[in-house]
């Protein structure tokens, strides 16, 4: 190896840093098909790789019961670096300070290590993201290069009045294709509508109703609920998010191979017990996730989500197979929809950036179970290779 040569803002984000004042809205969507989870867990084992790359010592597997996926927005208003080269008084003067929005989509799995002797066979549990989306592309070029996490730059709305504590209303895109043809064109494609109610403070009757497995999971992805040895409200640092993430770099010469991959590590830990948590009730939440074909293996392979059920017969083949003609819904399922069908023009010149989100696509609504809302302090601590794999 050799030193790694800092260039642009490539050290905004290397951690340690924090994340003070994030806002969080965390949404627990139940996962009935858990085949698109095994198939991801495929993935990060390196089922269908070269047979030039050595195995893991470890493999990841679903855990027992019943699965969920944890659908997560948080606002980082002030997140800064805290490494002990940075400049002094740089967390005051924020010459590093980043401000960015996170939607991500969170599964809890085991990670078990192969016996050897005289070592027995061991089971961790991590975390795993599927998915990760900033309105920030440092913090996108910071989470693939450092971390390994499946970044993705996305356009996020917050719209006016969304402050915690009261009716949140966010919406996302990105600049993609809707079907892969010849004919298609970047559009500026809807990939998420969110609308959450302005909730209520939790009591502890509302903890209290959640079954203990996924009572036990909300306390380790979130702090809500979790104890700590200083009191509910001193540091809980003990109280750690641990996700696991492929990283891996193409060759310059074939791109169909691999230069680098590795399985990484990462940790965030709360400084101290979530604060002015909010429950929010399921039946006043909307999450409506739209098709498009850069979506598709998250949508359709993964969360296993389909249309309503009117629609199942207008859905045509582009789900599944190649079809060179755009989908067009024959109907929002007589739902009232929060913004217009119409589509946008096509762009006026080649290469010009398409500038209004297209909502004429498929809906896939998803059926929230629990939702919660928090504020927390956070640190991102350390990434660590977990295995670096020798390729040929």
């Amino acid at each position: 190896m050799t030193r790694y040569v800092e260039h642009g803002p490539t050290g905004l984000m290397a951690p340690p840093w924090k994340s003070k004042d994030t806002a969080s809205w965390l949404i627990v969507l139940p996962i009935d098909d858990d085949e698109g989870v095994v198939d991801y867990l495929e993935y990060l084992n390196g089922s269908n790789d070269q047979p030039a790359v050595d195995a893991a010592p470890f493999t990841y597997e679903l855990l027992e019961g019943q699965q969920y996926a944890f659908l997560t927005v948080t606002h980082h208003p002030h997140a800064v670096r805290t490494d002990p080269d940075s400049p002094p008084g740089s967390e005051l003067m924020g010459w590093n300070r980043m401000k960015f929005t996170e939607v991500s989509l969170s599964i809890r799995v085991g990670r078990r290590y192969k016996p050897v002797w005289p070592s027995p066979e061991r089971q961790d549990q991590v975390w795993v993201q599927p998915f990760v989306w900033y309105d920030n592309p440092t913090m996108v070029f910071s989470a693939r290069e450092i971390w390994g996490a499946p970044a993705e730059y996305m356009r996020i709305d917050r719209h006016e009045g969304a402050e915690f504590g009261k009716f949140l209303h966010l919406d996302t895109a990105y600049v993609g294709v809707e079907v892969y043809c010849p004919f298609s064109y970047n559009e500026l494609l809807a990939a998420l509508h969110l609308t959450i109610d302005a909730g209520a403070p939790m009591r502890p009757a509302h903890l209290q109703a959640v079954e203990r497995p996924l009572r036990s999971l909300l306390g380790q992805l979130t702090g809500i609920g979790a104890k700590s040895r200083r009191g509910a409200a001193g540091p809980i640092g003990e109280v750690a998010f641990e996700i696991d993430a492929l990283k891996e770099f193409r060759s310059a010469e074939n791109m169909q191979l691999a230069i680098y991959r590795a399985l990484v590590s990462s940790h965030l830990k709360w400084d101290h017990a979530p604060r002015e948590v909010r429950w929010h009730d399921p039946a006043k939440i909307a999450v409506d996730f739209m098709w498009s074909a850069g979506l598709n293996d998250l949508l359709r392979k993964f969360l296993r989500l389909a249309p309503p059920a009117e629609c199942d017969q207008k859905v045509p083949a582009v789900f599944d197979e190649f079809n060179p003609t755009p989908p067009r819904p024959a109907c929002h399922c007589g739902a009232p929809f929060p913004h217009s069908p119409d589509r946008p023009p096509p762009p006026t010149q080649p290469g010009k950036p398409p500038q209004h989100i297209c909502w004429d696509l498929y809906r896939l609504p998803a059926t929230p179970k629990l939702c919660f809302s928090y504020k927390a302090d956070l640190t991102f601590d350390e990434a660590k290779a977990k295995h670096v794999y020798q390729l040929a």
